[in-house]
């Protein structure tokens, strides 16, 4: 497989993204401005295993009082992830989304460039959908009603939508 890196390069500049590269390490950082603040996504290839590394992290750190609680949340929305899953640092409350994907010798250009797409758009859209559901832990909601509230939010946003696009 040609060199996984200008894969990513090419992928950035397609989409006209601002990236840069870390100095000490094989990332790439974009960052997108949500309602909540500053999401850095990361990407990382791992040349020698034919994988691209994604993550996402939040603009805050979980309190030390906090971290419990929003550990029980993240298992909560982790349950039913198939592809990525929510991790928290329970060091200093670093909290992220991480979801990885292999690239296969036999996958096209266009192939492994739709599959970072993939990943990446759902690597940003996963932290930044449930951003609000982790603040709402973080202010004192119960882990397993905070979660209830958000996908009762995103149903009745959803069934809105269908409504206007009808």
């Amino acid at each position: 497989m040609e060199n996984l890196e200008l894969f990513l390069k090419r992928y950035f500049e397609m989409k006209e993204a601002t990236f840069t590269k870390t100095e000490d390490g094989p990332w790439f950082c974009v960052p997108f401005k949500c309602k909540y603040g500053l999401i850095r996504v990361f990407a990382c290839t791992r040349q020698e295993y034919s994988q691209y590394v994604f993550t996402a992290n939040l603009p805050l750190f979980i309190p030390e009082d906090k971290r419990q609680q929003i550990a029980s949340l993240l298992t909560r929305l982790n349950w039913n992830i198939v592809i990525g899953n929510f991790e928290m640092d329970f060091k200093d409350g670093e909290l992220r989304y991480r979801s990885a994907i292999k690239i296969y010798d036999s996958m096209s250009d266009e192939d492994v460039l739709e599959a970072i797409d993939d990943h990446f758009s759902n690597t940003y859209w996963m932290l930044e959908g449930d951003f609000a559901t982790i603040l709402a832990v973080m202010a004192g909601a119960d882990p397993a009603e905070a979660i209830a509230v958000q996908r009762q939010a995103a149903a009745k946003e959803k069934a809105c939508s269908k409504l206007v696009n009808n």
